[in-house]
């Protein structure tokens, strides 16, 4: 037996070994015990209330402990483990007889660390009921503790301190609208309201700080680009132009870097605070990239959707990141498809949509659910987990995003692509989809109309020019925007509807809205939609979606609670009854969130 052999055995062994003291719940739970090492897999998985805990073993040698803990903190980091646990057996195990291999092991003092997402205990030395007893607290721990809420908190901060100093200028304000929204008037800026400048540059300091922690990640994969540790050392944050032009030259991660590029370039600073307020960012960029399991989720969507200067009107109002993953993981349960899950390349014949995708926090469920079914099947089979593969299935071929909102756009193709920063890819299926313009464009409701949709791209304040797409190095024109097949359509759609204060379509000019309200009305009359307008804009976009859905696809809604029983949601009950098989419905308890 070699000693990587060995090395595995062990881990089993210690598997075994917490099964039998009830920290495993069932027999099956060891999901990989396979005798060859896999690259992208765990020594061993094990299931622990409910949580993957990945257990990654070395022997004692000069560099154990840190090839332990580099390898449990990769499964979290990657999705893989919810829990990993780094273990260095003693040398001595090694001259133990196979039979008497597991009672030693019981008896042995192992040098043990777990980590989370929130970080790792360190090392320390106990026996196996130590390591039962460390799994029980670092489970009750990771359910007090949310290390997003406190990453946003971090991200919050430093979007406002920017905001303050680029508001003390207007040349920065002004020219940070122009980079977020193309060409802009002196006149126009004259007409932004205090708040409208506010949104644009905190939108702008979350693009910059979104580039600074993406920057830092792939200085792990790429030795020509600074870590953003030397950059804040060295005090000079100006070699971010050329680094990041490299990056768009020679990489590819246009979604992320073009813009704060542009941004960056163009801010003045000698305008007061400018440059402390950057430092300030770059310093919270590194605390935030050192929590790198953290970045799976919508961060900065979490801060995103406070700035909109006409979130009521859009309708943009986030899913929390809970409701995202218990709709995902009821709606992509692996025994309710017909999909080889622990096939990477057979995932990716799936194709998920959501039609209102805002930053994308459906989007990140629904990836994190398909990883989680692969990783479980994969190991299950004793099959290897390929998800490198998946990654690049997930994002050019499975996830399809539309949104009104360019800038919500960027920050989806954002979030996903951190997800795996050494897989490039050729393209995202995210599309940003005009709203007005001189054909009364209605974002996705369009596919409601009868022909392929022809769609002109809507930036930040109304201007029409030509679809885009999000690729590796750039967003290409397209005339046609792509809506599949789907086997899943997940949505949070826009809920705004013409009474209380909010208006339909109520960001747009007072003669604009009642164009685009009366198309609206012609769209919905037509024979084969089962909408009702007086219901919102949600009852519209369950029959876009409806639309697409294909013979035993799903469809996986936030919506109202007036859905069950409002008379203006007839309709939509009607299609849905007809249509499909109600297999959940999920009703809040949360008193700030009871309507849903």
């Amino acid at each position: 037996m070699t000693s990587s052999q060995r090395q595995e055995v062990f881990n089993v062994l210690l598997a075994q070994l917490l099964q039998e003291r009830g920290a495993v719940v069932a027999p099956e739970s060891i999901l990989y015990t396979g005798t060859t090492r896999v690259r992208q897999m765990p020594d061993v998985i094990v299931n622990f209330q409910g949580l993957r805990i990945a257990i990654e073993g070395e022997v004692e040698a000069p560099s154990a402990q840190e090839k332990a803990i580099n390898s449990a903190q990769r499964r979290v980091e990657t999705g893989v483990a919810h829990i990993g646990v780094a273990v260095v057996y003693p040398a001595p195990l090694r001259a133990v007889d196979f039979a008497n291999l597991k009672n030693a092991l019981s008896q042995a003092t192992l040098q043990i660390a777990v980590t989370t997402e929130a970080g790792n205990t360190g090392y320390a030395t106990g026996d196996i009921d130590y390591l039962e007893r460390a799994l029980r607290s670092t489970f009750e721990q990771l359910i007090r503790e949310d290390v997003v809420t406190d990453s946003v908190a971090l991200l919050d901060n430093a979007v406002e301190q920017f905001a303050a100093a680029a508001l003390s200028n207007r040349g920065n304000w002004g020219r940070i609208t122009h980079a977020l929204g193309g060409s802009v008037t002196e006149a126009e800026l004259d007409e932004l309201t205090p708040k409208q400048q506010g949104a644009n540059c905190r939108i702008g300091g979350l693009v910059l700080i979104n580039a600074m922690i993406f920057h830092d990640i792939l200085s792990g994969h790429h030795t020509q680009i600074t870590p953003l540790s030397s950059i804040l050392a060295q005090k000079n944050l100006e070699v971010f132009a050329d680094e990041w032009q490299y990056i768009l030259d020679e990489i590819n991660f246009y979604s992320i870097f073009y813009l704060a590029r542009e941004v960056f370039t163009n801010l003045s600073r000698s305008s007061w605070g400018l440059s402390e307020a950057l430092n300030f960012m770059a310093s919270t960029a590194l605390k935030i990239s050192e929590r790198r399991a953290a970045l799976r989720h919508d961060l900065m969507g979490r801060v995103y959707h406070r700035l909109l200067a006409e979130a009521k009107y859009l309708g943009t109002y986030y899913t929390s990141i809970p409701a995202a993953t218990l709709l995902l993981k009821i709606a992509l349960r692996p025994d309710g498809w017909q999909v080889q899950w622990d096939d990477a390349v057979e995932v990716g014949k799936l194709r998920i949509a959501d039609l209102s995708c805002g930053t994308g926090t459906l989007l990140m469920a629904a990836a994190d659910t398909l990883i989680d079914n692969h990783v479980s099947e994969a190991a299950g089979n004793d099959k290897p987990v390929n998800l490198l593969e998946l990654h690049r299935q997930i994002a050019e071929a499975i996830l399809y995003g539309y949104d009104v909102l360019p800038s919500a756009i960027h920050l989806t193709a954002s979030t996903l692509a951190l997800r795996t920063p050494e897989v490039p890819f050729k393209k995202m299926n995210l599309f940003s989809l005009p709203l007005g313009g001189p054909d009364n464009k209605l974002g996705s409701i369009e596919f409601l109309q009868p022909s392929t949709m022809l769609m002109p791209f809507h930036d930040l304040f109304g201007a029409v020019e030509q679809s885009q797409q999000v690729t590796g190095h750039s967003m290409e024109e397209i005339a046609n925007t792509p809506y599949p097949e789907l086997d899943l359509c997940v949505m949070n759609p826009p809920f705004v509807r013409s009474v209380g204060g909010n208006l339909l379509f109520g960001s747009m000019p007072d003669v604009q809205r009642a164009e685009m309200q009366n198309k609206l009305k012609r769209l919905v009359r037509s024979p084969n939609v089962k909408a009702n307008i007086t219901a919102g804009l949600g009852s519209v976009f369950i029959a876009v979606g409806d639309k697409k859905v294909k013979p035993n696809g799903r469809l996986a809604l936030v919506l109202p609670k007036a859905l069950l029983s409002g008379v203006s949601w007839g309709d939509s009950r009607e299609l849905v009854n007809e249509n499909y098989h109600i297999d959940f419905v999920v009703v809040s308890h949360d008193e700030q969130r009871w309507n849903f």
